[in-house]
């Protein structure tokens, strides 16, 4: 079933396109697809291979946007391909990495994802993922949210939990750090109050 989503039409309509947040192609002209998808999900990945023909036609007459919808409950390692998308993203090869984790959806452990990051030329530090946010801790406070990427601590470039805990110990409770994340593609600055528990 198509639906227009048009406001006036009394259907939930569909956030703007944002080509500074969403991942486009295609001609601007063309008819737009909006692909809501999960690297992980046997779906998200039928509609990657019946959306491929359709972009390849000639005379440029589709558009196709994809925006991450990674389902955790069901499918443990969709945020973390999402940020390897992300990461791919931020140095210019979000659709090779997209396309690459369609191919080799059954493999997408951390160690899969930075195979394919090497495979495809990436810088390979590109921070660590936020999988969860407990509640009360000092990132939770800086409003930092499941799927961002801690990219610095007070400037230190991060490549591995290990880093980022090893720089948490270098401070006190009640110290204030800066943080750099990336969100949706972009770099944002926190800040944060540390608590008691380094880990947390």
């Amino acid at each position: 079933m198509t639906l227009d989503a048009t406001p006036d039409d009394g259907q939930l309509a569909l956030a703007p396109l944002d080509e500074k947040v969403d991942h486009v192609r295609g001609s601007p002209a063309g008819r737009l697809i909006i692909e809501y998808g999960d690297y992980e999900c046997p779906y998200s990945r039928q509609a990657f291979h019946a959306i491929q023909p359709v972009e390849r036609q000639p005379g440029g007459h589709m558009r196709f946007a994809f925006r991450h919808f990674p389902l955790t409950s069901i499918h443990p390692h969709a945020l973390a391909a999402a940020a390897a998308a992300e990461a791919g993203a931020l140095q210019g090869r979000f659709w090779d990495m997209h396309e690459l984790l369609f191919h080799r959806q059954k493999a997408l452990e951390d160690s899969d994802l930075l195979g394919y990051a090497a495979q495809l030329g990436l810088d390979q530090a590109a921070g660590v993922l936020v999988r969860e946010v407990g509640e009360g801790t000092p990132a939770a406070g800086a409003g930092v949210q499941p799927g961002d990427v801690l990219a610095k601590l007070d400037g230190k470039p991060l490549d591995t939990v290990e880093d980022f805990l090893g720089e948490l110990r270098q401070h006190r409770p009640g110290d204030r750090v800066n943080l750099t994340i990336i969100r949706d593609g972009r770099e944002q600055q926190m800040t944060a109050t540390l608590a008691d528990n380094p880990n947390g």
